[in-house]
């Protein structure tokens, strides 16, 4: 069957009726969306690292806006890990549906909160938490980049002060870098000594040891909660010892 000129023009153009919207979409590889997990992972560790080079030459605004994106990978990675589980133990929803989910990790508040819900759980850091949730956190994300006046609803509060970038000190780019790092040493040491348990398998090939060790000879600052927490844990076997 030969399509005629028009026609075979659109469908260029992927605007044919019957050979463009009517596509059926397929469902996500799983395995590819357990791999963008472990890697948001890897790259949160990445993030967390250069922003800890960056607080060490002084340079805080931008230690305090890489620690807030390596914030918002790990809470990146724990919605995939909600999506992907959900999806092996209740079935498939429609590959429209998987589409909007996995959508949700463009919206950087609410990898913020994701963050913030798994950040809760060890009971430390309820101050910083608290922010993350009222959206305190974006903002001075935002303030540590941008220099502008501020918003005031959808408009502009011509008005305001200028927001400066350096204006972010160096005891708020120190409070975000060590939330961050007290949250994937405790994480790591839960996992390997199996009071937590990750459901994408491969991240535990990513929290050992070794990256303990590095995280906390990089970063000693440790807030007085989250030390406890994690002395209580690593006093613990690993799991693996015992199976």
């Amino acid at each position: 069957m030969h399509l005629c000129e028009k026609c075979y023009a659109n469908l260029k153009s992927n605007q044919c009726y019957m050979f463009g919207n009517e596509m059926k979409k397929e469902h996500v590889n799983l395995r590819k969306i357990d791999r963008m997990g472990v890697l948001a992972f890897q790259n949160a560790i990445r993030l967390h690292k250069d922003s800890v080079l960056l607080f060490h030459n002084q340079r805080f605004p931008s230690a305090y806006a890489l620690s807030v994106l390596s914030l918002e990978e790990i809470g990146k990675y724990f919605m995939i890990e909600d999506f992907v589980f959900h999806c092996r133990i209740e079935g498939r929803v429609e590959p429209k549906q998987e589409e909007e989910d996995i959508r949700l990790i463009y919206n950087h508040r609410y990898k913020q909160n994701v963050f913030a819900n798994q950040a809760d759980f060890p009971l430390f850091a309820k101050r910083a938490i608290k922010s993350i949730y009222e959206g305190r956190i974006e903002k001075k994300k935002q303030d540590s980049i941008y220099v502008g006046l501020p918003r005031q609803g959808k408009g502009i509060n011509l008005r305001g002060r200028l927001i400066n970038p350096l204006k972010i000190l160096r005891r708020q780019a120190e409070g975000q870098i060590t939330l961050v790092n007290d949250f994937i040493l405790c994480t790591a040491a839960g996992v390997l000594k199996g009071f937590f348990s990750v459901d994408i398998y491969d991240l535990e090939d990513v929290l050992t040891h070794d990256l303990i060790r590095n995280l906390r000879q990089m970063w000693p600052n440790m807030s007085a909660s989250a030390r406890k927490n994690f002395n209580d844990i690593m006093k613990h076997p690993d799991i693996a010892d015992e199976e």
